[in-house]
């Protein structure tokens, strides 16, 4: 029996045992599920590299990960992750991710594209080798050739980074500062060699490539002359023959496609992953293939999926050097880059660079046409299309790379639609007819594109919110081809169109037209557009103001520039205080706006509409309180005040104007106020609001300043308001009141027909205190209100049954 027993007793333990274990391994999936979650949609609060030892969850909670229960604070150099936002989710907890985990979850999404990880993970992962460019030029110089990565790796493995650490919690090249205090890991970056093969089975047999790839990044680097004047940087380079395994019996760019590497290091949205684009074919007569870069098939894929990069993330190795993008398009001069970069150089003393030069914004020839060309995003038929034009040339050795170079493009550019959030081309010429419609076509499908395979269902269907097209010399046809594309986009809010000396009436009517907010048969428009930009266009003239209105009506959000054009002064003017109105009605209703209270675009406007916005969360409410207080301060700075406060049509409840009674009363010279059409506005929302009023010291007195106060089609405005009213009117001998379509009676609309009051004081309510308010919306503690009217004021006036809103 005790025998029998016993063994029954380990059996139980061992099945408690591996019941246990099945429920921690359901935890961690779901907490990697959760991980996932945030990461797709919101990977800036979740995607930072953190070191140190992380916060403990509880006092009986250790610092473990969520992903497979290591604990994290054993060594505090190996990082961790953590999602910073707030969560509705019961379950989260403020789990923690190792880094393992974390790369084995953002590898299933699309974000992997944004993140310095994914390349870890393939460094970490033996996937790809990663050279140093200082040693790889050294060892160059020194007489060394260039070997496959089997054998390179095996006689020279320091040529190679290894410290995958480094690069995954490397810093953005744009946060440099020259004086700044950072070790010499902080900044990795990683250039992704584009080029073509000198040879048929090797890519430089005679090392002419590597003499010129070679004096570009001595030219670049200041680590070869000055490493103490410069933060430190530290260079790394793809090359394909060097960072790749390529197995004899596996063709190149078969291996290419298995692993998956190409759409991560060349389509990567990471301001640290550059495209070195290596143009240069030297004209020598041992170089065995000769053909142009611009007519080769893989150099193509590669420049179609860098088509997203900034120019300040591209550089061009051509024959006359290496070309920088200018300052001015790329913002080159403004950013951390030019610390990390040389901004001075040398001329070389021999060889086929002679200096570094900055690229030219003309197209002179068929390589410029194809550097501009290759800025404009192509669809996936449009590349295949491409394809297939360069069939005769050849553009491949092997003619299966033209299908597989098609299958991975087309598999890449879904997912780069989903993350993609901003199309600029500015200063690419768009002038032909071929390249415009190469855009529309794209605008089009990336509205319309199918998931991502990588996509989970919480990530959206678009994130495109800017298109720049600044410089672009657009034309009024080329406006009205992409307009009505446009308008297709769900989540476009600027539109900059600048400097277009071309654009004119035409262009601005097919805007107004494509953008606008509703046509026959319900179709809705853009409703969060909030910038369109058309200042330097010389040809947009007064005529053009119609159409710039147009586009305003249905939309009090949106700024229109148009400084530089050939408009009047005095309507220029208008549009710009239009687009103050619009700026502080988007920072206080516009979702993510900030919380600031920005005084100095507010100082000088008197009057403010929030007309048809809608305050439908309270940290809106907030935003709009922060708003009034500060626009209650003009006073001590100007003596230009608000005067003249539009909150008609926007849904008003009483708890939304309680809350915003104070800051509206707070305002020194506001004299118009508009409650118009809020029908949720009661007796209750103004008894707070009139109590506001008379709790000023001007209003007590007698010479209160608000001169009109319209409550038109407030439905829910009753009887009771009467001596509301006509208390506020003592205190504002000159106010003027609309109550028409709201709930009053007929009698009660009459008496608002009353004489002028005299000059005598009159006494402070029963059931108000000076300065005191009722509580019920101040403080939540319960309804107190004045339950009998006060008598009538002999009032003259006038019939206010004539104002509107």
């Amino acid at each position: 029996m005790g025998c029998g027993a016993s063994a029954r007793k380990k059996e139980i333990v061992k099945i408690d045992a591996l019941d246990h274990h099945k429920l921690k391994e359901r935890q961690q999936l779901q907490a990697k599920l959760r991980f996932q979650k945030c990461i797709e949609t919101h990977f800036e609060s979740c995607g930072h590299f953190r070191r140190g030892f992380p916060p403990k969850l509880g006092p009986l909670a250790s610092s473990v990960c969520a992903g497979c229960g290591e604990a994290l604070d054993q060594d505090p150099g190996a990082g961790f992750y953590q999602c910073t936002a707030e969560h509705d989710d019961t379950d989260w907890a403020g789990e923690f991710l190792c880094s393992a985990c974390f790369k084995e979850v953002l590898m299933k999404t699309p974000e992997k594209f944004k993140s310095l990880a994914a390349l870890s993970a393939l460094v970490q992962g033996d996937v790809v080798g990663l050279l140093d460019v200082e040693l790889l030029v050294r060892y160059l110089e020194s007489g060394g050739r260039l070997l496959p990565r089997r054998d390179l790796e095996n006689q020279y493995p320091d040529l190679y980074f290894t410290d995958a650490k480094a690069l995954e919690a490397s810093l953005p090249l744009s946060v440099a500062e020259a004086d700044g205090d950072y070790k010499e890991s902080d900044f990795v970056a990683i250039c992704c060699l584009s080029y073509g093969w000198l040879g048929s089975d090797h890519p430089d047999p005679h090392g002419a490539l590597c003499d010129a790839l070679c004096r570009a990044f001595r030219l670049l680097l200041p680590s070869f002359t000055d490493p103490r004047h410069y933060p430190p940087l530290k260079l790394l380079l793809f090359w394909d023959f060097l960072s790749l395994h390529i197995q004899p019996d596996i063709p190149e760019r078969i291996q290419y496609a298995q692993m998956r590497t190409m759409e991560i290091l060349f389509g990567s949205l990471h301001e640290n992953v550059l495209l070195l684009r290596c143009m240069y074919i030297p004209s020598l007569p041992f170089v065995q293939n000769r053909r142009p870069y611009v007519q080769r098939g893989w150099p193509l894929l590669e420049s179609a999926m860098t088509s997203h990069k900034p120019p300040f993330s591209i550089l061009e190795l051509r024959e006359d050097g290496l070309r920088l993008p200018p300052p001015n398009l790329s913002e080159w001069a403004d950013q951390g880059r030019a610390l990390l970069f040389k901004q001075s150089y040398r001329s070389p003393r021999q060889g086929h660079l002679p200096n570094v030069i900055a690229a030219s914004t003309k197209a002179i020839n068929e390589k410029d046409r194809f550097v501009e060309a290759a800025r404009v995003p192509r669809t996936p038929a449009d590349f295949e299309a491409l394809m297939e034009k360069r069939r005769p040339l050849p553009a491949f050795s092997v003619e299966a790379d033209r299908y597989l170079c098609v299958d991975l493009f087309t598999s890449f550019a879904p997912t780069l639609a989903v993350l993609r959030e901003t199309i600029s081309l500015v200063g690419v010429d768009l002038s032909s007819t071929s390249l415009m419609q190469q855009l529309v076509d794209y605008v089009k499908w990336v509205a319309k594109a199918p998931p991502a395979e990588s996509a989970g269902k919480g990530v959206p269907a678009g994130r495109l919110h800017t298109v720049d097209l600044s410089a672009s010399n657009l034309s009024d046809k080329s406006v009205s081809m992409l307009a009505p594309a446009l308008r297709s986009l769900p989540a476009l809010q600027d539109l900059m169109l600048s400097n277009n000396n071309e654009i004119g009436p035409p262009a601005c009517q097919a805007l107004a037209t494509g953008l606008s907010l509703s046509k026959p048969g319900g179709e809705t428009g853009l409703p969060q557009l909030h910038l369109v930009a058309l200042d330097g266009c010389i040809k947009i003239t007064d005529a053009c103001l119609r159409h710039v209105n147009d586009l305003r009506t249905k939309n009090p959000l949106l700024r229109i520039r148009v400084r530089g054009t050939s408009m009047s002064t005095k309507l220029v003017a208008g549009v710009e205080r239009d687009n103050t109105t619009a700026s502080l009605r988007r920072m206080v209703t516009a979702p993510r706006a900030s919380t600031s209270v920005a005084k100095d675009t507010m100082r000088g406007h008197r009057r403010l509409s929030f007309s048809d916005s809608r305050f439908e969360t309270a940290a809106s409410v907030q935003r709009l309180q922060r708003l009034l207080e500060g626009a209650a301060e003009w006073r001590k700075d100007t003596r230009e005040n608000l005067e003249d406060l539009d909150f008609s049509a926007c849904r008003l409840t009483d708890g939304q104007l309680a809350s915003l009674s104070l800051s509206i009363t707070s305002l020194p010279s506001l004299k118009v106020l508009s409650l118009a059409e809020n029908p949720d506005i009661s007796n209750d929302g103004l008894e707070v609001l009139v109590s506001c009023f008379l709790g000023k010291r001007e209003y007590a007195e007698g010479h209160g300043k608000l001169r009109f106060l319209s409550l038109f089609a407030c439905s829910r405005v009753t009887d009771f308001c009467l001596s509301l009213l006509k208390s506020l009117k003592r205190g504002a001998p000159m106010l003027q009141v609309n109550v028409n379509s709201t709930g009053m009676s007929p009698k009660a609309l009459a008496q608002t027909r009353v004489r002028r009051p005299g000059t005598e004081q009159y006494p402070t309510p029963k059931w108000r205190e000076p300065g005191q308010t009722p509580r019920s919306y101040l403080d939540g503690s319960g309804g107190v209100r004045s339950g009998a009217a006060e008598a009538a004021f002999p009032y003259t006036g006038n019939d206010f049954s004539s104002y509107g809103r």
